[in-house]
């Protein structure tokens, strides 16, 4: 009789940790799809950034040829240069 009881007990303690191994496996997807998402949202954020920064450096380029010339002119138009 004892034995029979040892062995139930072992029995709901192994359906308790088969219970706990599907918790754990189902928290691990739920993890690992998240991480997944935020690795997602970061590479669109490092895109943007990096198109951004090329953005302002031609902006920056291009504003600083157009002060060049416009500079160039207004001295010869004072005749300074």
């Amino acid at each position: 009789m004892k034995f029979f009881l040892y062995f139930y007990i072992l029995l709901l303690k192994l359906e308790k940790l088969e219970d706990m191994m599907k918790y754990l496996l189902h928290s691990l997807t739920t993890i690992m799809d998240t991480d997944e998402k935020i690795s997602n949202f970061y590479d669109i954020i490092t895109t943007n950034i990096i198109f951004f920064s090329l953005v302002l450096i031609i902006i920056t380029i291009i504003s600083g040829f157009i002060e060049t010339i416009f500079l160039k002119r207004y001295f010869r138009q004072r005749k300074v240069i």
